[in-house]
């Protein structure tokens, strides 16, 4: 009977031991699924005069490292999409700010107006009330 119960509670154990697993498997290989991996930016020297950061990625599975502006990176869709989503913020949000520093305060503020005007509008069309809010 004792040797019988066993048998039942290695069955029931064994389905939760291998789920459990399996999640940690998933959680820990998430980030091996896209083949691009940033490995950092291209030390220039001083960063002053320097117009375009350089970063440098490696393909999983090449050990040749591979460099590119974060502005050639975010023009490429095919390029984009296959870095991982946190890796694509940090290679936008650098792109971005690039972009910013490359013009006039004037014509960033209005762009920045713009933007700004056109997610209102789209997010007012889903609630009418959105900008009658007082705090």
């Amino acid at each position: 009977m004792i040797k019988q119960l066993n048998i039942l509670m290695n069955k029931i154990k064994n389905p939760f031991a291998m789920l459990s697993g399996a999640f940690w498997f998933t959680i820990e290989n998430y980030r091996k699924r896209y083949p691009h991996v940033l490995l950092g930016e291209k030390s220039s020297g001083t960063h002053v005069n320097c117009e375009e950061t350089i970063l440098l990625y490696r393909i999983v599975g090449k050990r040749y490292i591979f460099e590119s502006s974060a502005s050639e990176i975010c023009n490429s869709k095919e390029l984009i999409s296959k870095f991982h989503p946190l890796d694509v913020r940090v290679i936008s949000f650098i792109a971005g700010i690039e972009q910013i520093l490359k013009t006039k305060p004037e014509e960033s503020l209005k762009k920045f107006e713009s933007l700004k005007e056109s997610i209102f509008s789209k997010c007012s069309n889903r609630s009418p009330n959105l900008h009658h809010i007082d705090p």
